[in-house]
């Protein structure tokens, strides 16, 4: 089933991420962006329905989830944490969105790296895991540890395509200690290996 979703923070990396695989997952997304710029116009460029606005002002964040069923949402740990997450909680109440999805970006930039558990996130969260798979599956149509295993995919990929790191180091960095069992792991999610992934995109390092 394809839902209408929000995506507050859609610029950020973790916002920008999310709101990439929601339109390939074949979502309706509007991404709440603070101003026009390059990357709001990619996602636009993408699919995404674009929309300026603030967190921190509830008007424009009331008008952005009209007719939203379901919404992500990110924001620093920095003043203006609280205020954001009520005025969340309040345009979400207001407009009967059925279901906010909270990743703390703590959690979402540094535990995945030593983390891959939905009990984790769920007890960083303050929620049961059943609670957190179903706020994943209504916002990206995939389970929370679906939604984890890809977060960690990638960031592989992309450490495999833009550096220079072996791929043991990168195994390692992902919380793997054993360089088969990140293979492995890849290998499950992609269908193909670390080398070969980056043989694609770096022909000359192929055989790091």
């Amino acid at each position: 089933m394809k839902h209408n979703l929000l995506v507050i923070g859609a610029t950020g990396q973790t916002g920008g991420d999310t709101a990439e695989l929601l339109l390939q997952r074949g979502h309706r997304v509007r991404a709440l962006v603070r101003r026009v710029d390059e990357r709001s116009e990619r996602l636009a460029g993408l699919g995404a329905q674009t929309v300026e606005g603030d967190v921190l002002h509830l008007g424009s964040l009331a008008e952005a989830t009209k007719g939203i069923d379901a919404l992500y949402f990110t924001y620093p740990i920095l003043p203006g944490l609280m205020d954001a997450t009520a005025n969340v909680a309040l345009a979400s109440e207001e407009n009967g969105v059925q279901a906010i999805v909270n990743m703390s970006q703590v959690s979402a930039r540094r535990d995945f790296t030593r983390a891959r558990d939905v009990g984790h996130y769920a007890r960083a969260l303050g929620y049961s895991p059943r609670t957190l798979t179903r706020a994943a599956v209504a916002a990206a149509g995939v389970g929370a540890k679906e939604f984890i295993d890809r977060r960690v995919v990638l960031e592989g990929k992309r450490l495999l395509a833009h550096g220079d790191e072996p791929v043991a180091g990168i195994g390692a960095r992902l919380g793997f200690l054993d360089t088969s069992n990140f293979v492995k792991y890849f290998v499950q999610r992609t269908g193909t290996t670390p080398t070969t992934f980056r043989s694609r995109y770096r022909p000359a390092r192929a055989a790091r």
